[in-house]
Order: C-alpha cells, then sequence, then structure tokens
C-alpha cells in the first residue's frame, strides 16, 4: 500500500506543477515560461511515476487474487 501511495503522491504533485501559474501585478504566468525545460522533465517524472503507479496497482491486485 505504501508504494501505491507514493507513486499516487508523485504523480499528482509532478502533475500539478507542471500546470502551476503565478499571480502578480501584471496578471496571471506560467510559472515555467522564463525555464521551459524543468517543465519538460516534470512531465515525464509524471509519466514515468504514473506508469509505476498503474504498474504497482496491477500488482497488489494480481498478488490479492492468488491469495
Amino acid at each position: 500500500m505504501k508504494k501505491r501511495n507514493l507513486f499516487m503522491s508523485l504523480t499528482l504533485m509532478c502533475g500539478l506543477f507542471c500546470f502551476a501559474f503565478t499571480f502578480d501585478n501584471n496578471g496571471m504566468r506560467w510559472i515555467w515560461s522564463d525555464s521551459e525545460p524543468a517543465a519538460y522533465i516534470l512531465c515525464i517524472a509524471t509519466v514515468i511515476c504514473g506508469l509505476l503507479w498503474i504498474n504497482s496497482v496491477r500488482e497488489i491486485k494480481k498478488l490479492k487474487s492468488e491469495n
């Protein structure tokens, strides 16, 4: 269970950080507009963590069905 919760948390956190915005006097601005590689890295991390999350859920279901 701890693995699944960890991967779920990482996936959601990285995914939300990809689309983070900041607000200032000039209005709303994408937080990664000055550093787009950081956003790409976060998107890749989101995909990887999402795949690990899905894999861990499948393994847990497989173990439960065997018992």
